[in-house]
């Protein structure tokens, strides 16, 4: 995953805090939670 790595290398050192978790979250989260939960809305 060359792609993802680039990016997040050149964000981490610029943006520790917000640079690192927001892109793990937000592909975590969509991942995981995916259509079907925010289709749902329950």
């Amino acid at each position: 995953m060359p792609d993802r790595h680039d990016p997040a290398q050149r964000l981490g050192p610029r943006r520790s805090a917000p640079g690192a978790p927001q892109p793990l979250v937000l592909l975590r989260c969509r991942c995981s939670s995916g259509p079907a939960p925010r289709r749902s809305g329950a």
